[in-house]
This record gives structure tokens, C-alpha cells and sequence, in this order.
């Protein structure tokens, strides 16, 4: 656990990191790739390192894009649109070509089976580990300046050579702040999404979040489907899941009912947290998220 005595939702405080993005093996997609540090004990200095889950066939670690969220590519079996092309582009990014995908019954799978090259020299800049294990980091390619292990602080000029801002930049993901992450970070990756999304670059190109229909899960489920918010995306997910089980609410009675899935968020320039429930509209079908998602910042837990 880290011993800076600051909060941690507040400090622009990372530990540099060395390693290998590899792929083989793994289910990439935009906003996640997998990470193999040179030195696993460079992680000792990072908040909650003890939830660290390194896989046991090539101690690789699953990354968390710090600022993005790009849209789902398999939350368990279900996609979104513009999920292959944000996962391509990220790819492209990190320099792998030749990506080859495992095939089930004649289709492809998400899964990887072979790449050129096999892994990529890359550093992280950390500064934390979320609940599921994976480390949160802006991701960097080639070799850094920096000693292993090191702490840094992040200036906007570093943050543009992460591949989180260029995905953001290029529109292939939508902004997703946290309370731990650096005010002065949140509001450089803030504007680079207000930009793409000026341009109506890629996904927003596609973007029905501020009001979509919701008659059932194929409303916002599978490629031809209307793109939305993939935070928001997933609890239509879950809550359509509990509608096959018998709950006979809307979405925003599900949200009510489950607390760790109803997110506290902040509005840009608001000292006020709230549900993200209470941003919603819904009326029949018809919901409508009653806030830009550029503006939101998520209560971290």
C-alpha cells in the first residue's frame, strides 16, 4: 500500500513501470491490454498491490486504461458497436500486426492465437490497483527515461504520448474520469473528448447516449445496435439479466435496487455527489441520460 501520505484521489503521483504488452492468449480489447513487468517488486510502491492478479501462465497482468472506456467488446458474451474497431486500433497503436484470433465452430473468437511480434516493449505509469485486480495506468510504448520503480509526477505533455490519450484523440473512446484521477489530467483528456466528439470522430460519429430506446437488450446489444455509454452499457446489461430472472421494474427501479452497481458521480464544477440513477430519464422505452458524459467524474470505490 502506498505510504504517500496525501490522498489518494487527489495526488498526480505514478510509479513508473518497464514491461512487455503481450496478447497471445488474451481477449484485447480498446481500453485493455495484458502487461508483463520486467520486476514484479516495482509494484510495491503502488496503492493496493496486494490485489495484483498476475496470470499463471505468463504472470501477465490485465491493464485498466486510466481516463478511457471504450466500447465493450465481450462483457461476458455481449459486444457493442465500434467494440472490434477501438480493440483494432488500440492494437495498431501498440504496434501489432498479423493478429490471429482463435476460431470456434468456424467463427472467430476474441481470443488470440498468434501475433508479430509476440510482445511489445512498453512502460506503465501507475498509480493504484482497482478492486478486480487490474493495475491503473496511463500506457506507453518503447523504453522510459525513467528508473523502474520510480515516482513521477505526469505533466500534460507526458499524457500525450499515452495510448489512452490517443484513443481518445482519435475517438475510438469516451472520456471516463474517476475521483483518483489528477484534476489536471481529467480536464486535458476532458478536452480532447469535447474535441473528437465536436468532430463526431468514430464512435461519436454514432453516439445515441443522451436519448436512446430500450425495448429490450438488442436495443443497445450487438453491432447494428444503437451505441451507448459502455458504463452505461453495462447496467443494461446486468439489469436485462435480472429481467430474465423475473425482476419487472425499469431500469432506473434496478438501479435503485442495487447500490454497488448505481455509481455516485460528481458534475463538472459540482461539489455534490449524486446517483447516477438520478441522471436518467426514462419514460416507457425512451431513456435519456440528463447530463453530458464528458462532464461526469465516478465516485472511486
Amino acid at each position: 500500500m502506498s505510504k504517500i501520505a496525501i490522498p489518494f484521489e487527489t495526488q498526480n503521483s505514478y510509479i513508473i513501470i518497464s514491461g512487455y504488452l503481450t496478447i497471445i492468449g488474451k481477449q484485447p480489447d480498446g481500453d485493455s491490454l495484458g502487461f508483463i513487468p520486467k520486476d514484479f517488486s516495482t509494484f510495491n510502491g503502488v496503492y493496493r498491490s496486494h490485489l495484483l492478479k498476475p496470470s499463471p501462465k505468463d504472470n501477465a497482468l490485465q491493464l485498466r486504461f486510466e481516463g478511457i472506456d471504450t466500447p465493450e467488446l465481450h462483457y461476458v458474451s455481449d459486444e457493442q458497436p465500434f467494440g472490434k474497431q477501438a480493440r483494432d486500433h488500440v492494437l495498431s497503436l501498440a504496434k501489432f500486426s498479423n493478429v490471429v484470433y482463435k476460431k470456434t465452430n468456424g467463427k472467430e473468437s476474441s481470443t488470440v492465437i498468434s501475433s508479430l511480434p509476440e510482445k511489445v516493449e512498453a512502460f506503465i505509469a501507475c498509480n493504484g490497483v482497482e478492486p478486480h485486480g487490474r493495475p491503473i495506468c496511463y500506457v506507453f510504448l518503447g523504453t522510459t527515461k525513467y528508473q523502474d520503480g520510480q515516482g513521477v509526477q505526469l505533466s500534460t505533455n507526458d499524457l500525450k504520448l499515452s495510448m489512452n490519450y490517443q484513443m481518445l484523440s482519435d475517438g475510438f473512446a469516451y472520456l471516463l474520469t474517476y475521483s483518483s484521477m489528477p484534476k489536471s489530467h481529467a480536464d486535458f483528456f476532458r478536452a480532447a473528448a469535447v474535441r473528437a466528439k465536436v468532430a463526431k470522430k468514430n464512435i461519436w460519429s454514432a453516439d445515441t447516449t443522451s436519448q436512446f430506446v430500450l425495448s429490450n437488450k438488442y436495443s443497445v446489444e450487438g453491432i447494428g445496435a444503437q451505441l451507448i455509454f459502455p458504463k452505461l452499457f453495462r447496467r443494461c446489461m446486468d439489469y436485462f439479466n435480472d429481467v430474465e430472472k423475473g425482476f419487472t421494474g425499469t431500469l432506473i427501479d434496478w438501479l435503485h435496487t442495487k447500490s454497488e452497481r448505481n455509481d455516485m458521480v460528481l458534475q463538472y464544477g459540482s461539489t455534490k455527489e449524486v446517483p447516477f440513477s438520478s441522471l436518467i430519464k426514462q419514460n416507457l422505452k425512451s431513456v435519456k441520460l440528463q447530463a453530458d458524459i464528458n462532464t461526469l467524474i465516478f465516485i472511486e470505490k
